[in-house]
Parts: C-alpha cells; sequence; structure tokens
C-alpha cells in the first residue's frame, strides 16, 4: 500500500508542476500581449506623428506591414492564450481527481493503521487479562 501511495504522491506532484508550467505560459503570453499592445501604440503614435509631418509612400507602407505584423502577433497570441485557459481548466481537474486519490488513499492507509492498533490493543489487554486470570488462579490455589 505505501507504494502505490507513493506512487499517488507522484502523479498530483507531476500534475502540480504540470499546472504550474501552464500558469507560467499564461503570464509569459500576458507579458507578450501587453508588449505587442505597447508596441502597437507606439508605432501608431509615430505613425500619427509622421503623417502630419509629411510621410513618403514608401515610409508609410513600412509602417502599415509593421503594424499588420504585430496586430497579426496579438492576435496569435491572444488564441494562445485562450487554448493555455483551456488546458489549464483540462490539467486543474486532473490534479484534483489525482488529489482526491490520493487523500482516499491517505484515509485507508490511516484507517487500517488505527484499526492494526486496536487489534494490537485488544491482543495486549487479553494477554493482560489472561495473565492476571492465572495469577488470581495461583494465589487462590496457595
Amino acid at each position: 500500500m505505501q507504494a502505490l501511495l507513493r506512487y499517488r504522491e507522484y502523479l498530483e506532484r507531476r500534475m502540480q508542476l504540470e499546472v504550474a508550467k501552464i500558469r507560467s505560459d499564461i503570464l509569459e503570453c500576458d507579458d507578450c500581449i501587453l508588449h505587442c499592445k505597447g508596441t502597437i501604440d507606439d508605432a501608431l503614435q509615430h505613425l500619427d506623428r509622421e503623417t502630419v509631418c509629411g510621410i513618403d509612400s514608401t515610409r508609410y507602407l513600412h509602417y502599415t506591414a509593421y503594424l499588420t505584423g504585430m496586430e497579426s502577433l496579438l492576435e496569435s497570441q491572444n488564441l494562445r492564450r485562450k487554448k493555455l485557459l483551456q488546458v489549464l481548466g483540462r490539467k486543474q481537474e486532473k490534479l484534483l481527481k489525482q488529489s482526491v486519490k490520493k487523500k482516499a488513499l491517505e484515509n485507508l492507509k490511516e484507517h487500517r493503521k488505527e484499526k492494526y492498533y486496536r487489534q494490537v490493543r485488544k491482543y495486549e489487554d487479553k494477554e493482560t487479562d489472561d495473565a492476571s486470570i492465572l495469577k488470581k488462579a495461583r494465589d487462590t490455589d496457595k
């Protein structure tokens, strides 16, 4: 039973690590999204300033291509984040199931241990009772 309990603990730790990795990936994705939004805002401000002062068509095409690429990256990061959140939900469910299985096994182990100690106490009490009965019998025979 101890080996099975250690295995359940291992599975639970593994699931905890997977959940932590996905959370880390989500935070990384959030940082990338914020960076993309900031970069897009900066590029739009630069484009507005240059448009007011006058900008040639080549430079304008570079800005629009850059902005299109950044918006595409932002969109892909938002999609990645959404998928990671779905995976996180599934992994958390699996983690909960592993935790319940481990806890059930721990409870069973504790229950069996208590039962064993009760049996040992009962046996020792019986031995003590038998010893006292024998002692009384010897004392009454004298």
